[in-house]
């Protein structure tokens, strides 16, 4: 259903409130357009939270490099009582 609507309107802010303007193919588009309509907003904040950033301000690479405690991972995964977390660390390493 979300693929056709993209596929007609290319973009969620493109789908009208109007569901008789949606393709016929959409089975309960009444319902559907209710509902996009009623919660448009969140999904609007979604796309946002899953769209990359390219224009992000990063004055060093280094900054973004996360330091790995060993010894910590190793413990965590221990209270997990998940001893195989712990062997595929080494083997990863």
């Amino acid at each position: 259903t979300a693929a056709a609507l993209l596929d007609t309107f290319e973009s969620i802010e493109n789908i009208p409130d109007d569901a008789s303007t949606w393709p016929a193919a959409i089975r309960g588009k009444d319902r559907l357009a209710a509902t996009l309509s009623e919660n448009r907003e969140v999904a609007l904040l979604y796309k946002k939270l899953a769209t990359l950033r390219k224009d992000a301000p990063i004055s060093k690479l280094d900054e973004l490099v996360v330091k790995f405690d060993e010894r910590a991972w190793s413990t965590f995964v221990s209270k997990l009582g998940h001893p195989d977390y712990a062997s595929w660390l080494h083997a990863m390493a």
